[in-house]
This record gives structure tokens, sequence and C-alpha cells, in this order.
């Protein structure tokens, strides 16, 4: 039975983060690719473990403005080598949840259409 409050959509966006240090000074600046994405979260995959709780979020909108969230990451756990999955819990209000969302849908809904474009000589 699925537990979840929001419908997930599977997605491919590549997404940067800034980690937090438990005084919340930035610690590192790192990247991870989003797996899927609900209203309330994000599965994101990285080449290393998160190890801390509190990151932002950061990825572009289709007119290439920085989109920036507030984020808690709920685990880190591996998934093959050199991979790990990373349920992500957004911490913003709801319309802040919904527009950094609608940028991660929106920005793979164009790179498939664009891959699905035949070209005809």
């Amino acid at each position: 039975m699925d537990r979840r409050k929001f419908p997930r959509i599977n997605t491919k966006k590549f997404i940067s983060f800034v980690k937090y240090n438990s005084n919340g000074q930035i610690e590192s600046q790192k990247t991870g690719t989003a797996i899927d994405v609900s209203q309330g979260g994000i599965l994101l995959e990285t080449t290393e473990k998160i190890d801390t709780k509190s990151i932002c979020l950061i990825t572009t909108s289709s007119d290439n403005k920085l989109i920036e969230i507030k984020a808690k990451v709920l685990y880190s756990r591996q998934a093959g080598d050199e991979k790990f999955q990373n349920g992500i819990s957004l911490q913003g209000n709801a319309d802040e949840n919904l527009r950094f969302v609608t940028c991660l849908v929106h920005a793979y809904l164009i790179r498939k259409k664009s891959q699905n474009r035949k070209i005809f000589l």
C-alpha cells in the first residue's frame, strides 16, 4: 500500500544541492539526479551519501532563473556501486514546493519531447 500524500512523477533532472553543517554553515555544493518528484519530496540519486539533514536544492526554470528550496534529508542509502538514493522532503510552503516541482517536471517534459522528435531528410 502506497502511503504517499502526493503522487510521484518520474523524471531524470540534474540538480545541485548545498549541504549545511549542524551550525547552519555551508559545508559544500554537490550535484545529483532527481529520479522522481512529488509536491512533497524528491528521490535524489547521488554518487555519495548525503550525511547531513539540511540541504538546499537548486534547479533552473525554463527561462534559466535559479529556483531554490530548503529541504530535509530523510534517508540516504546505497543503491549499487557508487550510487546512493536519498529521500528528500521539501521544506517550503505549498506554493514554493509546487513551483520547484513544476520547474523540474517542465524541464523533463521539454527534454523528453525534444528527444522524441524525428528529423526527416
